[in-house]
């Protein structure tokens, strides 16, 4: 593969062989974009019964090419409104400059109305992001999971922490 973007591609589906997929990203520092947030308001919280809500957020890793789509890598990662793991949040919105104080609600039930309050929080900085072009920079990392290499963003790095590409 050139790594021409709308190259053509052989893909295809040989029964009993697992379907072709792109190696993760090598392990560093990147640069990466908003690809997708998910679905507006209450609409992109998932969680189950008792269990805290939870937002998949979807990121293009810049200067990596998947070998399979011939787009550039993907990682994605997952805001939990856990109150044990609220920390994210706030390193979420250090990392992309959002420019508004919060103060992380207290609260230890998902029915808690503080959980709604940090569901507000994490869309704000979420928009911030998406309207600004906001490009955050990221260590990345891989875990396996169900048997696969997968990326994961390790930790996002600050406005003076250096990302390579």
């Amino acid at each position: 593969m050139s790594g021409v973007k709308g190259e053509a591609r052989t893909l295809g589906y040989t029964p009993g062989q697992r379907p072709t997929r792109g190696l993760p990203a090598p392990d560093g520092d990147y640069s990466c974009t908003l690809k997708f947030k998910g679905k507006e308001g209450d609409a992109g919280w998932k969680s189950k019964p008792g269990k805290f809500p939870n937002r998949a957020v979807t990121w293009n890793i810049q200067g990596t090419e998947d070998e399979v789509t011939g787009d550039e890598k993907t990682v994605t990662t997952f805001i939990s409104l856990s109150n044990k793991v609220l920390k994210q949040v706030t390193e979420l919105a250090y990392a992309s400059g959002y420019p508004h104080a919060f103060e992380l609600a207290r609260y230890s039930k998902p029915g808690d109305p503080g959980v709604q309050e940090m569901k507000t929080v994490v869309d704000a900085i979420l928009s911030f992001i998406e309207e600004n072009g906001v490009v955050m920079k990221a260590r990345i990392g891989t875990d396996e999971y169900n048997g696969e290499e997968k990326n994961t963003v390790k930790r996002w790095l600050g406005p003076d922490e250096a990302a390579e590409a």
